[in-house]
């Protein structure tokens, strides 16, 4: 008979779309145990946290003079917040026919703003829960890690908090927590206290909270966009989906009936989207088109198209063009040999391309070690202390990526040295998380055994290779490991075309794309702008995000050399070099020649390196030999244990420029 499939899915997802999708198969439903909750939306709770009430009550003395002016100089700022909403949509003129007073029709108002979350309102919603006879733990629904913050300080401020007479417990779930902080709130609290846990979207359905009875929902979620004709994401608060907000509300049913208070309007929640959009509409699918076409399905376009959510047209397209760019296919959308062996690493073509190119120039160890990076989050803690430590461990390397492995090397030096209880200290010494190193290690290890499966370190069968075979051949694709000026290459020839120009104009140095717009490097980043002594430089990026402004994350300093050497195309441009299209370079004709003989040869040594055809032959040792001399050469354009990065003059490429011959 034909074959069965069977699709588990989430009571999250949208069964009837599945069902359609398969020919409307049926539907198993398996229905779980949930007490009844209670939907508050703001309109009926605003008079007790807003209006009259709390007005009364300071009237008669029932809180002290903090707590009075606290709420006063509260409902000051809403009455301001309404005036630049609209104060008289259809929706609040419905509710002022209601009975809503202007104070209470002024906290409706403010808070109709996606962008904006009334911190004062919150934390007088969470004191007013607090004051329920009910037991049990109350949860808050917040669209990030700024609106978490900001509610934490708020909240622990208030005068009843701070004086005692609320005895709250207040914790924060969020990635840029701590694990030890995180795990603080699984566990229980002091008799006669109440917790309150302020969380993103994670609690919806990876997060369970047993003793959850009350969930105070913000309607408000952080959406990722993608612009596939700028390749730029764009991070932004959105309102959640209908879907969402069901799940959230069934966090506060769990143990017990609940009641879920709703930062927004009945009005607001009807008009919400019924479900969020897929990942595949918000992400870049260079991924996924290159194992499309090593899975042999056919036509990108064709396939994705007939997707349960297709991608745009033009998704795609951009997608293709990448993997062109960085060499993955031919201009018919087949699969090079480069190709087929980025298909065998599972992971985003650009970090494979880093990783198979470090392999090829043997010193893989620290690309590993980025390449772990990239999927977890910042190992730093969430500190100021912290921000201190890592500038100082970067010693103006000038990348964020050059940082991270140098980070995983020292860790991997104490578990070698002194064990467990060395590397903790290690990592408390440079206030580092101990669990997310652990895990960075973890992956740095299984990315190791994948390159040798890959068949990408020579020599060593991959079908046979056990853990020996793969500690040696980390060692043989790693002989070069600690030449950073080729380890700052590796990471460029993965990240390129993704560079921008660093420009000095007026004493100030900025990063200039390719269009003209002006990028930032994100917060946490250890490129120093103000301390590259090169105006004439380039930095590499992994990826463009667009918040309030536009943001580079994971940079690295690149100067003209790797750049020059590992872009897609040079051509001869008046006195110098044009190189992928945009990239001007002043060269001389004998530092042209130099440069152009040194691209043949690294050419060579990833052609070889893929094909798994001449390698370790003598001619094979000079080209590798002369790409690492020219890499050696510069220096000056970064001081720092890591090297320098730009041409020190045309000279100083000839002296490679016999590989050619």
């Amino acid at each position: 008979g034909a074959d069965i499939k069977v699709v588990l899915m989430s009571a999250t997802m949208n069964s009837e779309k599945f069902s359609q999708f398969f020919a409307y198969c049926p539907v198993i439903t398996i229905p779980g145990r949930m007490f009844d909750v209670e939907e508050l939306y703001i309109e009926d709770y605003v008079s007790c946290v807003a209006g009259p009430q709390v007005q009364q009550a300071a009237a008669n003395g029932q809180m002290n003079g903090g707590v009075e002016a606290w709420r006063r100089d509260r409902l000051e700022r809403g009455r301001e917040r309404a005036r630049m909403a609209n104060e008289f949509s259809q929706e609040l003129i419905a509710l002022r026919s209601k009975g809503l007073d202007p104070d209470e029709l002024a906290a409706v108002a403010a808070m109709s703003d996606v962008n904006f979350v009334d911190y004062d309102l919150l934390a007088e919603l969470i004191l007013f829960i607090d004051r329920d006879e009910r037991d049990g733990s109350i949860l808050v629904f917040l669209p990030g890690w700024e609106e978490i913050s900001a509610s934490h300080e708020i909240l622990c401020a208030h005068p009843d908090v701070k004086e005692g007479m609320a005895k709250l417990c207040v914790f924060r779930l969020h990635s840029n927590v701590s694990p030890q902080e995180q795990q603080e709130v699984f566990r229980p609290i002091p008799k006669g206290q109440r917790k309150v846990v302020l969380s993103t979207n994670i609690a919806e359905t990876s997060v369970t909270l047993d003793d959850c009875v009350f969930v105070v929902d913000s309607g408000r979620a952080k959406r990722m966009t993608y612009d596939p004709v700028t390749q730029i994401s764009s991070l932004g608060t959105a309102w959640a989906a209908k879907a969402n907000v069901k799940q959230r509300r069934g966090r506060a049913g769990r143990v017990r009936a609940g009641v879920c208070y709703r930062l927004y309007t009945s009005a607001q929640h009807q008009s919400m989207e019924t479900e969020q959009e897929p990942e595949m509409l918000v992400v870049p699918l260079e991924q996924i088109c290159l194992s499309t076409l090593a899975l042999g399905l056919g036509n990108c376009q064709q396939v994705l198209g007939s997707a349960l959510d297709p991608p745009p047209a033009k998704q795609i397209d951009a997608a293709l063009r990448t993997l062109k760019d960085i060499g993955a296919t031919d201009d018919e959308h087949k699969l090079t040999p480069l190709g087929n062996k980025l298909c065998q690493l599972h992971m985003e073509p650009r970090l494979a391309k880093m990783l198979l190119t470090a392999s090829a120039f043997r010193c893989l160890r620290p690309l590993l070690a980025v390449a772990a990076a990239r999927e977890y989050r910042d190992p730093f803690m969430n500190d100021q202390r912290a921000d201190g430590v890592r500038v100082m461990m970067s010693d103006t390397c000038q990348s964020d990526q050059l940082l991270m492995a140098d980070v995983m090397g020292r860790y991997q030096e104490m578990i070698c040295t002194g064990g467990e209880g060395k590397a903790s200290a290690f990592c408390h010494e440079h206030m580092l998380q101990m669990g997310t190193m652990r895990q960075m290690n973890s992956l740095q290890v299984k990315l190791g055994d994948m390159v040798v499966k890959a068949g990408l370190c020579h020599g060593i069968d991959p079908k046979r290779a056990g853990r020996a075979a793969g500690v040696q051949a980390l060692v043989q694709c790693s002989e070069w490991e600690h030449e950073s000026e080729l380890v700052r290459a590796m990471i460029c020839a993965g990240l390129l075309p993704n560079a921008a120009r660093v420009c000095d104009k007026g004493g100030k140095k900025r990063m200039v794309l390719k269009d003209g717009g002006k990028i930032s490097a994100q917060s946490k980043s250890v490129l120093q702008l103000d301390r590259i002594m090169t105006g004439n430089g380039f930095v590499c990026f992994h990826e463009l995000i667009k918040t309030s402004q536009l943001f580079a994350s994971d940079l690295c300093y690149a100067g003209t050399v790797p750049v020059a050497i590992f872009c897609s195309k040079v051509e001869r441009c008046g006195e110098g070099i044009l190189c992928d299209g945009w990239m001007r370079m002043s060269v001389s004709n004998e530092g042209v020649a130099a440069i152009l003989a040194i691209r043949a040869a690294a050419k060579r040594c990833v052609d070889r390196h893929v094909c798994g055809v001449g390698i370790g032959s003598k001619s094979a040792e000079v080209d590798l030999e002369g790409v690492l001399n020219a890499l050696r050469s510069v220096s000056g354009g970064v001081s720092s244990r890591f090297g320098g990065d730009r041409y020190r003059d045309d000279s100083s490429m000839s002296s490679a420029s016999t590989v050619a011959q």
